[in-house]
């Protein structure tokens, strides 16, 4: 794990330091840094991607399945691998004007119609380097710089993308594990009706109708949690692959208590706060957005095909010095004499040169368009993020109120039921008002975390404070 965490505070470091007038360009400059916590999920108390855990010695936190996805993913694997081939291109790319040295040697004999055999030895040296280029290295080295930067920002891509799979992957199944307890609720509701039904059939009090209705409903909610059973099956399943956990391994629950400040204090928001909120999510998120760096990359490298598009015909000068000695048995040694020369190419072609150029200013303003328009949509996406969460915050509080007040209603009906108060049909409303208050307050409790944990990411931190620091 280790590996990986380092791995991405170099790939911070490199989008800062590779490219300083990207940041300039975009208005905000790129990360700079790794979090501390790379690793480990953002807390409850900024209700992002870890929230608080209670968790038995033997249970699975977020921060464990994290680094278990990280270990384990390909696709971070691979985007590390072609970091390291982009380094290597560019260095080859550096070596590229050193001298060029080359060594020769040979062995002859030749035959006269009458005489002896006469044997030889040859051996040259030479040595070439370009001189001048007209500046077209210069900029193929600038290219592959931002090649490297690409790469770097891509394996960063891959890092933040296996934390948000893994995020999800944990967010949904314990919410799948929350619906079949409630779903386990709704069965033991229906079983007890079903008994208090037979009850009063038997003593002449139920009609068989009333019977019947209790019957089909405690059908209906055994084949919602077997349901439900399956939906928590699938969402493991796709937990176990991820992190390569072990089928049975226990996972770390929520403790959702350890941040109702917070989400009370979120909840409160006026419609001026929340905007402001969402301005400073907007403007904290281009700090780190990595579609947005990858764009401003994509933008800076057509600029440099085009400056090397207008280089095309820029003349090519190299020296070359070369030297060669001979021996012979009959001619003896011959110490022959050194060769120095300088050329000069120039290729002259303005028609498709001048296309060739057009073609790559049209490229840069593509490029630039592409950029405006991800940073507006990247922008988007965050500002939604931020609605969501203060509508999640706000749906949180009201689901819970809906909860106490529908199973005190429950229980009353249920009560009024046993002495024959009640209508089936009362019991009936109650309980579909219990179950429906149960499944809105997990919706809004797992919609909450997965929202603050897309809010850190698209961010492309890890930060422990980020929603306390930017609430107005």
């Amino acid at each position: 794990m280790r590996y990986y965490f380092f791995a991405v505070l170099i790939l911070n470091l490199s989008l800062a330091l590779a490219s300083p007038r990207l940041a300039a360009q975009q208005g905000t400059p790129l990360p700079a840094h790794a979090s501390a916590a790379s690793t480990s999920a953002v807390s409850a108390q900024a209700v992002s991607a870890q929230a608080p855990a209670t968790e038995s010695a033997a249970a699975l936190s977020l921060e464990r399945l994290r680094e278990m996805a990280l270990e384990k993913s390909p696709a971070l694997r691979s985007a590390m691998l072609e970091t390291d081939s982009t380094v290597l291109a560019e260095k080859i790319r550096s070596q590229e004007l050193l001298p060029s040295i080359s060594v020769r040697g040979g062995v002859g004999a030749s035959y006269a119609i009458a005489g002896a055999a006469q044997a030889s030895v040859t051996a040259s040296v030479g040595v070439s380097e370009t001189i001048y280029d007209g500046g077209k290295h210069r900029v193929l080295a600038q290219i592959d710089a931002l090649s490297t930067l690409s790469a770097r920002n891509a394996a960063k891509s891959a890092y933040f993308s296996a934390l948000r799979s893994v995020d999800s992957a944990y967010y949904d199944y314990l919410e799948a594990e929350a619906s079949v307890e409630a779903a386990r609720a709704d069965v033991q509701a229906a079983a007890l009706r079903l008994e208090l039904a037979k009850a009063k059939a038997e003593a002449g009090r139920a009609s068989r109708t009333d019977l019947l209705q209790a019957d089909a409903l405690a059908a209906t909610k055994e084949t919602a949690l077997s349901q439900a059973t399956k939906v928590r099956a699938v969402a493991r399943a796709r937990l176990v692959a991820l992190a390569g956990i072990a089928p049975a391994a226990a996972i770390a629950k929520v403790d959702f208590s350890a941040y109702e400040r917070l989400v009370a204090a979120i909840a409160a928001l006026s419609e001026a706060q929340v905007e402001a909120f969402a301005d400073r999510a907007v403007s904290l998120s281009r700090t780190g957005n990595l579609p947005l760096a990858a764009a401003a990359i994509a933008r800076e490298r057509a600029e440099k095909e085009a400056e090397l598009a207008k280089l095309t015909n820029a003349p090519n000068v190299s020296a070359s010095f070369s030297y060669g000695l001979g021996y012979g048995v009959a001619a003896g040694l011959d110490l022959g004499t050194p060769s120095l020369s300088l050329s000069a190419t120039l290729a002259i072609a303005p028609w498709s040169a001048a296309a060739t150029s057009k073609k790559a200013d049209i490229a840069v303003s593509r490029a630039f368009l592409a950029q405006a328009e991800i940073q507006s949509s990247q922008d988007l996406a965050v500002r939604e993020t931020i609605y969501g969460l203060c509508a999640a915050a706000r749906a949180l509080g009201s689901s819970a109120l809906s909860l106490d007040y529908s199973n005190g209603n429950y229980e009353g009906v249920l009560e009024r039921f046993k002495r024959s108060v009640a209508s089936s049909t009362e019991l009936s409303e109650a309980e579909a008002l219990a179950s429906g208050a149960r499944k809105g307050l997990i919706g809004a409790r797992y919609a909450l975390l997965r929202l603050a944990s897309e809010l850190s990411l698209a961010a492309g931190m890890e930060d422990e404070g980020l929603l306390a620091r930017l609430l107005p």
